[in-house]
């Protein structure tokens, strides 16, 4: 009974619950104001929120605004890059702190004082998705290494910006541009560009490709073994977070609870397994939500 339920209630699980944000607005620092000190063995503390007006906003997509030093000044992270997409970071017209993988801070920043200072590979500057605690090092050739977390202090981010919307279509201009030859042109929140049922929104919701009919976050499997659901999630990102939800019954009033996993760090890879306690149950219907981390 319950494998043929679950089986003809499997197309209803496809649906997926998809979480979108509102813009955040540019200029106001994302830093927590406690926790907002890095220390430089030659240099001291740098505060990263010691301007909240015009400070530190670490982004989905790349940081923007100031961080101050007593013994540095103040070092720029980059204002909004040119192409509103990245930092190219191959002049002094364009360059800055940009978020890569959805987590790691590569590029350049600048003081005016000390000249530049790179958040680089070797030093592995990243955020931690669930705490925002930043980690790693940024170095500049003038002043060393620079700890973005340490045994007495750390950075710690409360939100990450999405970055401006020119053209107010629900999606930040970064994620549009990635697909886009031209704001508008193609996106739009109230559209599906790809005609896979998801609209471009749901799409940047997820982190999928709104131009890949084949590319959307759904239930790809789902299988019971005695007592235990096992579901796997296709196609999931490093750069979200998920959840699963459950119902007892299909119906136009559908009341939708929490699977009891909560939200989860998907597995490595393009596809996430999770599994579920199906005790009692004769019918049970799933769908999934992706979340971006850390947003406001």
């Amino acid at each position: 009974m319950f494998g043929e339920r679950i089986r003809r209630a499997r197309a209803a699980a496809l649906v997926c619950a998809l979480l979108i944000w509102p813009t955040f607005v540019t200029g106001e620092s994302t830093i927590n104001e406690t926790n907002k000190a890095a220390y430089g063995a030659n240099v001291g503390w740098i505060n990263w929120a010691a301007d909240l007006t015009n400070g530190a906003v670490v982004g989905q997509y790349f940081c923007t605004g100031y961080v101050y030093g007593a013994n540095v000044g103040w070092i720029h992270l980059g204002d909004t890059p040119t192409n509103m997409c990245a930092y190219i970071n191959d002049s002094a017209a364009d360059y800055g702190v940009n978020i890569v993988s959805g987590k790691c801070l590569r590029g350049f920043a600048w003081a005016a004082n000390v000249g530049w200072l790179k958040f680089e590979t070797t030093g592995d500057p990243k955020i931690d998705l669930v705490s925002g605690v930043l980690s790693g090092f940024a170095y500049g050739a003038n002043i060393g290494w620079i700890s973005l977390s340490n045994q007495q202090s750390f950075v710690q981010i409360d939100e990450m910006a999405p970055g401006p919307d020119v053209d107010a279509d629900g999606v930040p201009d970064y994620w549009e541009l990635k697909y886009a030859t031209a704001l508008g042109s193609v996106l739009g929140g109230t559209s599906d560009s790809d005609g896979d049922g998801v609209l471009d929104v749901d799409e940047y919701g997820a982190d999928t490709d709104p131009l890949n009919s084949n590319e959307f976050l759904r239930i790809a499997s789902l299988l019971r073994s005695n007592e235990v659901v096992e579901l796997t999630l296709d196609v999931t990102k490093s750069s979200r977070f998920y959840s699963l939800e459950t119902a007892e019954a299909l119906s136009n009033a559908i009341v939708w609870t929490d699977s009891g996993l909560g939200v989860f760090v998907p597995d490595t890879g393009a596809s996430t397994t999770r599994s579920l306690d199906a005790t009692g149950a004769v019918q049970r219907i799933f769908r999934a939500g992706a979340h971006i981390p850390l947003a406001p």
